[in-house]
């Protein structure tokens, strides 16, 4: 990263920050930004030649706006030319220019670098190792940095993206390892890394500058800067910026180059070629904005600039212009005139115009983020019932593997416009690890994005490493990534790393449903409140009654509320059933006459029903029995005839005696 390409007048030249600063840089060292200053000075006055060779620049660097400026001295003979989008220009990303462009300084002018530079991080000084909870549940882990310049939002995004992504490498799958952000303010200038869930102290070493440092469990509670996207890091309000698809990044316009009065959408992702949930510097959204309004199908252009002294965006039109350009702020579909700065009326813009937004991105961002109900604060594990950590909880039991119940409560936050966060906790008592018990450990966490009705839109929701073809399944449509598993270990011997999954209802986009949003959780005016919830997890239970349905299935019912099939009833027929053998109490036995039994199931194929708890109707010869009925009624009348002559014999027997 030493070469700076340019250009002094007369040729084309290559200035190594380090072969041609004069000793003043050397490879792998570290050195201020007044330093890099004077070595880039250095280096370009060493390496003009002609012409140009007595040329003399100036380059200096501004703590205030962390850029650097290089500025072509009066008196100069050369014009300079900084060739930053040739591939070869190795320092100029690290130095702040963009490398899409290129820089021309007249004499006597300058030229400032495009985006903050704070921090280069190099190869070989990138890596720490972190103690996950005195390495209770693995060994050390190595955190990895990208080499290359960062503004400080964006080496804080960095650092905490590399612990969580080590800390998350093991079966445990730990929520939110870490937070990272950075203290610009006066005389401070320092990053602050704050543990995210309770349990053991976190151990950061810097193996490198042999220097470490512990983390108390839940010592810092740290606010989250939010553009009303992401809420995921702490994004800078300066010089970096997020842009979601379907939350910020369409904007309605009317070219009229296809006919008055007849609007479009663009998007700064679709259009503007950005990715879904990046973060980006204003340079690069510069550039995705200006791409999108360059998509004009009158064949009008458009050049947009960013003014980080005010935070405000700029859109000029070219004066050789066909068409008056109307942007449509104010159109429902409009989603990014806040992340723009464009909160005022609609824009219209003739041939040679410009409007700048009307509002610093600062000042935007802060009134997003007043839109929280419930303060600005973050969630705290040891505090989550107040309200800078949440608005509304509620307690759901789950079981283990063995049966035993554990109690997890749900703290819901809202985060910025239409954007709410989860935080599940548990106590140590109830999970595996140092976490003391009584003490809150965080388990869960997930996002809940709802649109302009209120019916849930994009829920974080694990669906699983891989889909049903076998793809990786790394993010879905809107670029969102998805989210870690929800992996418990309970205590008490039970299958550790249990997955358990929640799910909050038909998501619009998540769930692919198009009239769905309104059946679990949904965001409307009013106090929050639970109407219902399930879970179909469940204790030990025994055996405590049995029935038997039309299909012949066993069903057995347990003293934990669940029913499960014990067993089936099987019916046979027979291809002749008159051939059977009568045996006597209505069983029959299989003849060479009646054929083998075909077994099936009730009430398929042609097999009858099982009617439990019935009295069977009579299956004997009724016409046969009627008959036995007639000859017994016979036979009793016949009886009762001899003993009513038997009678009157012996009552004349006892009259004769008399």
């Amino acid at each position: 990263n030493d070469v700076l390409l340019w250009n002094d007048g007369v040729a084309d030249r290559s200035a190594s920050l380090i072969t041609n600063s004069g000793g003043l840089l050397a490879s792998g060292g570290q050195y201020s930004a007044t330093q890099v200053a004077a070595g880039i000075e250095a280096a370009l006055e060493n390496t003009n030649a002609g012409a140009s060779a007595g040329d003399t620049y100036t380059v200096s660097y501004s703590t205030t706006t962390k850029k650097f400026t290089i500025a072509n001295d009066s008196g100069n003979n050369g014009i300079v030319t900084l060739r930053h989008s040739v591939a070869g220009s190795t320092a100029s990303d690290d130095l702040g220019f963009s490398t899409t462009t290129t820089d021309t300084i007249a004499v006597g002018a300058s030229a400032v670098s495009d985006s903050q530079v704070q921090f280069n991080v190099a190869n070989g000084r990138n890596t720490f190792t972190i103690d996950v909870d005195g390495n209770y549940y693995a060994t050390q882990k190595t955190a990895t940095v990208a080499a290359g310049g960062y503004t400080a939002d964006g080496l804080a995004q960095a650092i905490e993206a590399a612990i969580n992504a080590a800390d998350s490498a093991d079966s445990i799958d730990r929520v939110r390892a870490a937070r990272v952000t950075y203290d610009a303010g006066t005389n401070t200038n320092k990053f602050q890394i704050s543990s995210q869930t309770a349990g053991a102290t976190r151990t950061i070493d810097i193996s490198s500058d042999s220097n470490s440092f512990d983390i108390p469990a839940s010592s810092v509670v740290v606010a989250e800067a939010n553009l009303g996207v992401l809420g995921l890091t702490n994004l800078g309000t300066d010089e970096t910026f997020a842009v979601t698809r379907g939350f910020n990044d369409e904007i309605r316009v009317d070219f009229d180059g296809v006919g008055a009065g007849v609007a479009s959408t663009i998007s700064l992702i679709n259009d503007g070629l950005l990715t879904s949930g990046a973060v980006v510097t204003a340079s690069q959204l510069v550039t995705a904005l200006q791409t999108a309004l360059n998509t004009d199908p009158g064949g009008d252009t458009y050049t947009v600039t960013y003014d980080s002294s005010g935070d405000t965006f700029r859109i000029d039109a070219a004066g050789g212009n066909g068409d008056t350009i109307d942007i449509l702020w104010t159109d429902p579909i409009t989603n990014a005139e806040g992340l723009l700065g464009f909160t005022g009326a609609n824009d219209s813009i003739a041939p040679g115009g410009f409007v700048v937004s009307d509002t610093a991105l600062t000042t935007a961002i802060a009134g997003r983020t007043q839109n929280r109900t419930d303060g600005t604060g973050g969630f705290n594990v040891t505090d989550p019932s107040n309200l800078s950590s949440s608005s509304f909880s509620t307690s759901l039991t789950v079981f283990d593997s063995l049966g035993s119940p554990h109690s997890i409560n749900i703290f819901f936050r809202k985060i910025g416009e239409n954007i709410w966060e989860y935080n599940g906790l548990m106590q140590g008592n109830d999970i595996v690890g140092p976490t003391s018990d009584g003490v809150n450990e965080q388990v869960l966490y997930g996002r809940l994005w709802f649109n302009e009705s209120g019916a849930l839109d994009i829920e974080d929701k694990f669906v699983g490493p891989t889909n049903p073809d076998g793809t990786t399944n790394a993010a879905d449509a809107n670029g969102f990534l998805f989210p870690k598993a929800n992996r418990f270990n309970f205590e008490g011997g039970a299958k550790q790393d249990q997955l358990i999954g929640f799910d909050f209802g038909t998501s619009i986009t998540t769930d692919a449903s198009t009239t769905g949003g309104l059946d679990g959780v949904t965001q409307f005016a009013g106090s929050s409140a639970i109407i219902n919830q399930t879970q179909n997890g469940f204790t030990t239970g025994t055996l405590q009654s049995i029935s038997v349905n039309r299909n012949g299935n066993v069903t057995g019912q347990f003293t934990n509320g669940q029913t499960r099939d014990l067993a089936r009833i099987v019916l046979a027929n027979f291809n002749a059933p008159q051939g059977l053998n009568s045996q006597g109490s209505s069983l029959f036995a299989e003849t060479q006459g009646s054929g083998q039994p075909i077994l099936g199931q009730a009430t398929t194929a042609g097999f009858g029903s099982v009617l439990s708890n019935s009295v069977e109707l009579s299956n004997v010869d009724i016409a046969e029995e009627f008959v036995k009925l007639i000859q017994d009624q016979q036979a009793f009348q016949a009886n009762a005839r001899i003993i009513s002559t038997t009678e009157d014999l012996l009552d004349e027997i006892v009259n004769l005696t008399r």
